[in-house]
């Protein structure tokens, strides 16, 4: 990766391509949101500087790019590197007599077809405008394609074939004259192919390779998948002997030991990171200049917790001022969250927040509701995500995001208590007028009745 702080720095395009109608709807639609303005603009202005009949004295300095572009040198470079990333532009450092110059060489850009077929590039794509979108054009991409052909059934081919027509003797047709030779060697130029995704890294394959083989992990598992572990190794920022260790450790649950379960790893890795940001989520340009205004004292802290934090460190942080313990659970429902949905950090630590709003835990069915509802409403922003909250809060007409439970209504009426008596404050009542032969009647009665006589 090259940059420069000098306006004078030369450069020259080394080849001509063309953009027709279909290339320029992919240019746009699939790459620009990836790269962006900016990147699509210096490609574009890139194939328009090619010269034929240049020579190397003829080359401008890059301040020609800035002057058509009208952006500072640090932003061009930033595009730059993006179509070096995307594949749709080589930069080559070569040394003149005078001094070093930049070559820049152009690459065609691909079929719809080659792009959804490149995860890298979907993968991006859907991470940078949500899935719903996503979807919509890949469905208008794929409806086009299969327009553009009809399908050829039940019919036998019946061309003419090149001697059915024409007539050459056979020693011309079998060993071409020299003057044919010399003709196809002039006209051979370097084939220009698609662009293709730049993923080159600095990773230590032999390395990662003797490592697995110490826990008899065969080196073509390491080959297999070396697509993935290369990406599980970017996005969390691990070297060749974290990865292993950590690989290692999440092998010990997969029913086989000999085979790399990448699903398995990729969750274990997930669940002990402190840091679930994605590479494209590490600058997010939105969030810089948040609006604050009408948002009290308490939400401004929030929003720039959700900001600044990961959501791994955002949870933890929650949690401790509710005073809750964090749970593996929720560590892996954030990131199954963040997979599925891609949604930018400070919004996801929102869709946390908001969760333990509701409840004591993060609980997948209610994160799951709130990211599916934010991504089709195209929440960007920790601000705007609070904004929605506070209007559901006040909106009675809305359905609220968690259904509360109503106690059923009963026909009883209100419970009786019973009261009990209270023996020690009862006193004994005394007949006095009772006179002595009434009572010898009663006892005398009393002796008949129960058998005592």
């Amino acid at each position: 990766m090259f940059e420069t702080s000098n306006p004078k720095q030369p450069f020259y395009v080394a080849n001509k391509i063309n953009l027709f109608p279909g290339d320029i709807k992919v240019l746009i639609k699939l790459y620009q949101p990836i790269v962006g303005a900016t990147a699509v603009s210096l490609y574009q202005t890139l194939i328009q500087d090619y010269d034929a009949y240049a020579i190397v004295s003829d080359s401008q300095g890059i301040y020609s790019l800035q002057e058509e572009l009208d952006c500072s040198l640090k932003d061009m470079f930033s595009a730059l590197h993006k179509l070096e990333a995307v594949g749709l532009v080589k930069t080559y450092l070569a040394d003149s007599i005078i001094n070093k110059i930049l070559i820049f060489q152009l690459m065609n850009v691909p079929s719809a077809q080659e792009f959804f077929s490149t995860a890298l590039l979907a993968s991006l794509l859907k991470e940078k405008i949500g899935a719903i979108k996503f979807h919509a054009l890949s469905h208008a991409f794929a409806k086009e394609l299969k327009r553009a052909q009809k399908p050829i059934k039940d019919a036998q081919d019946v061309s003419a074939s090149f001697f059915d027509v024409f007539h050459l003797s056979q020693a011309e047709a079998i060993t071409p004259s020299d003057d044919v030779k010399k003709a196809a060697s002039e006209n051979t130029g370097q084939k220009i192919v698609p662009a293709q995704v730049n993923d080159h890294s600095n990773i230590d394959w032999e390395f990662l390779k003797q490592q697995f083989e110490m826990y008899q992990i065969p080196p073509e598992q390491v080959t297999l998948h070396q697509r993935e572990i290369a990406s599980l190794m970017t996005t969390y920022n691990l070297n060749e002997k974290e990865f292993s260790d950590k690989a290692m450790y999440a092998m010990r649950e997969a029913p086989t030991q000999y085979e790399l379960n990448m699903q398995l790893i990729e969750e274990r890795i997930a669940e002990e990171s402190q840091n679930v940001r994605f590479l494209a989520n590490k600058e997010n340009p939105k969030e810089e200049k948040l609006d604050l205004s009408g948002l009290s004292h308490n939400e401004q802290e929030i929003v720039k917790n959700a900001t600044d934090l990961s959501p791994y460190d955002f949870l933890h942080k929650v949690k401790k001022q509710y005073g809750g313990q964090v749970y593996s659970s929720e560590s892996y429902t954030i990131n199954v969250i963040n997979r599925k949905y891609h949604l930018p950090v400070s919004v996801l630590n929102m869709v946390v927040y908001t969760c333990l709003t509701y409840n004591s835990v993060v609980s997948y069915n209610l994160a799951k509701r709130i990211a599916e509802d934010w991504t089709e409403n195209q929440v960007g922003d920790a601000v705007t995500a609070l904004k929605r909250i506070n209007a559901r809060k006040q909106d009675n007409h809305k359905e609220p995001l968690i259904k509360t439970q109503e106690t059923k209504k009963t026909s009883y009426g209100k419970k009786r208590v019973e009261e009990g008596t209270d023996w020690s404050k009862k006193k004994a009542k005394v007949n006095k007028s009772v006179s002595a032969e009434e009572l010898r009647n009663f006892f005398k009665n009393f002796e008949e009745q129960n058998g005592m006589k």
